[in-house]
């Protein structure tokens, strides 16, 4: 029900950017990568084949926001893939909101970046009978991201050839293991049709809001994960983990808002392993809470808000005192991951968050993860004023 409902989430607030305007822009696109290695026992693989197609429009000043990203390419981007291992690693089929912005151009060329995040589906997951090499995906769903750079060129009034460099990564967040993760790079070759080469309108976006004042943030979170390390012990309980936030935000543009905050979180994780082998002699909810002041940032989209966060752990007691009683210690960056926390994800705003940055609410999707390694999923809800 939880995948289900963040597949729904992203395609509701794709169909709300795309309103009531027609399809302006299609891509047909052939990929070729290979999936990184990035854990020591990892199955062979082949290069991979990733066939795509970006349904979308040009945003042409509709809103004020468009022109401060540079008038961006919109889209729904479908994806089917072969990951170079038929047997071990099947097939990924993804959807993704996400958006190309024009870094230079000319009348030959035209340079962008684009990103995205969704979902992905593969054919085959982990099994512990069946399929014990593929400690990459332990579900059948997960989020993913898609990252590129590229270059096109217009051959006619209505197409282009594209060329680009891409980055996919899929995880499901810590929620059933093991999950090592998909890391995949790719070179990208394709053709964009545009019904229409609109000239871009001439628009300065007002500023609409106070640079001067800071607003205020709280936010309640839902999160929840199995017990373990990326590649097991697999199929554990999931436990739920709760998070209060409290920040203070400053709009410095009319895309983009910083914050500094603490994140106070109650893992019932650490405290079902506390409860049940008396870790500690007492205090078991303080030894199972996590502190955390942090810093981040939000890039605005009308409704929606890509949202990234960094931070420091302040109180982390039972993380790090498992660390210190491992017989043979990771490397440095297993004790990094005691300290720094970070998440990802996608806000959704009740009203336009370009136009109102306070007394405003809003639903967050976001994968929790400590030094770069998932830890869990989380759904938020959280209000500015």
């Amino acid at each position: 029900m939880i995948r289900f409902l963040s597949f729904l989430f992203l395609v509701t607030q794709s169909t709300l950017l795309f309103g009531q305007n027609p399809i302006q822009v299609l891509e047909a696109n052939v990929e070729s990568g290979l999936i990184v290695k990035n854990y020591p026992r990892f199955p062979s693989r082949d290069p991979s084949l990733v066939l795509s197609t970006l349904i979308g429009k040009k945003l042409l000043g509709e809103e004020p926001w468009h022109s401060s990203y540079t008038y961006p390419d919109f889209g729904i981007k479908l994806t089917a893939a072969n990951l170079g291992n038929e047997d071990v690693l099947g097939y990924m089929f993804g959807i993704m909101p996400c958006i190309s912005v024009s870094l230079k151009s000319d009348h030959r060329f035209e340079y962008s970046l684009s990103a995205g995040i969704g979902v992905s589906a593969f054919t085959h997951k982990y099994e512990i009978n069946t399929n014990e090499t593929n400690i990459l995906i332990g579900s059948h769903f997960t989020a993913s991201a898609y990252a590129g750079v590229g270059i096109s060129r217009p051959i006619s009034p209505t197409l282009d050839l594209l060329l680009r460099a891409t980055v996919y990564h899929a995880s499901n967040g810590h929620t059933q293991l093991p999950n090592v993760g998909l890391n995949m790079l790719c070179l990208n070759t394709g053709i964009a049709f545009r019904n229409e080469r609109k000239q871009k309108d001439s628009f300065t976006a007002p500023t609409i809001f106070d640079q001067k004042k800071i607003g205020y943030n709280i936010k309640l979170g839902y999160g929840f994960n199995e017990r373990g390390n990326s590649t097991g012990p697999v199929g554990g309980k999931k436990y739920d983990i709760y998070t209060t936030s409290f920040s203070i935000f400053k709009r410095y543009s009319h895309i983009g808002k910083v914050a500094a905050g603490c994140d106070y979180t109650f893992n019932n994780n650490f405290y079902q392993y506390i409860s049940d082998s008396s870790y500690y002699s007492g205090n078991f909810t303080w030894n199972a809470s996590v502190i955390s002041v942090f810093l981040s940032h939000e890039f605005l989209f009308g409704h929606l808000g890509l949202f990234t966060q960094g931070g420091i752990n302040i109180h982390n007691p039972f993380y790090r005192d498992q660390y210190k009683a491992m017989e043979v210690k990771e490397d440095i960056r297993g004790y990094l991951k005691t300290l720094f926390p970070s998440r990802i994800g996608l806000n959704y705003y009740i009203k336009n968050a370009y136009k109102r940055d306070k007394k405003n609410i809003y639903l967050g999707t976001y994968v929790k993860a400590n030094f770069g390694q998932a830890d869990f999923a989380e759904f938020v809800l959280g209000m500015t004023f």
